[in-house]
């Protein structure tokens, strides 16, 4: 919170989300967006995201500065999400502002409560799907998890939208403002530097917990494996899946 000529004080966030074929750009003051600027292309993250920001946010960024930034960190594909959470990692730098990083399915739950519990999903390709349980406060109560969707819950209505950057903005919104944990995420490199379980090692490692640090939440093990009788150091082995 920063004051300007005496005025009352502005909460300026900037949001960033890439965790779906979208490249979502938005800025809020005290909750409420200013502008926001998107472009829908699996393949086209890195092209948009400098134009959205230059076209349409950078003129909103008059008056008070922004005084942190927040991104959503998946689950979603490797490399759109890639270059969304570098890119507010890389603005959040340069202004000296925090960053933190929200899961993007609670983003989406935190602006489609439900009257009871939820599920929200996303496309996962290769015929699956991410997804996760939530209660009606939009808390996450199961997962995430990445499958296909036959492992969803049962009688459970199901949310299939993908995140946007007001979304995030929603999602900071249920945090005071006061909260001195607003802005202290929880670091998850360690917890969860293993994956291919299906997202289990992730859901328990995830649980309670919402902010998080500014990087990658992946629920698969990566598309190319070395194999253990590699003769080669780089290239000799290599597994493609």
């Amino acid at each position: 919170m920063v004051a300007t000529n005496g005025g009352p004080m502005v909460e300026r966030i900037l949001a960033v989300e890439t965790s779906s074929a979208w490249t979502s750009l938005a800025v809020a003051d005290d909750g409420v967006v200013i502008a926001e600027a998107e472009h829908h292309d699996a393949r086209g993250h890195v092209e948009a995201i400098g134009a959205l920001f230059a076209d349409t946010i950078a003129p909103a960024l008059t008056g008070p500065p922004v005084t942190g930034v927040v991104c959503g960190v998946g689950p979603g594909p490797y490399s759109g999400l890639r270059v969304g959470i570098a890119y507010a990692r890389a603005v959040a730098l340069a202004w000296q502002v925090p960053v933190v990083g929200v899961c993007s399915l609670d983003a989406v739950a935190a602006a489609n409560r439900q009257p009871g519990d939820y599920v929200v999903a996303a496309d996962a390709r290769r015929r699956e799907v991410y997804w996760a349980v939530f209660d009606p406060t939009g808390a996450r109560i199961d997962g995430p998890y990445v499958g296909n969707a036959t492992e969803i819950p049962t009688g459970l209505p199901v949310v299939g939208v993908p995140a946007h950057a007001r979304d995030l903005i929603t999602f900071l919104a249920t945090r005071s403002a006061s909260d001195p944990a607003r802005w202290d995420p929880t670091p998850i490199g360690v917890e969860l530097d293993d994956h291919g379980d299906g997202g289990a090692r992730t859901a328990r490692a995830l649980t309670g917990r919402t902010l998080l640090t500014a990087q990658p939440l992946y629920l698969r093990s990566a598309d190319v494996t070395v194999s253990p009788r590699a003769s080669h150091p780089v290239t000799a082995g290599v597994t493609w899946t």
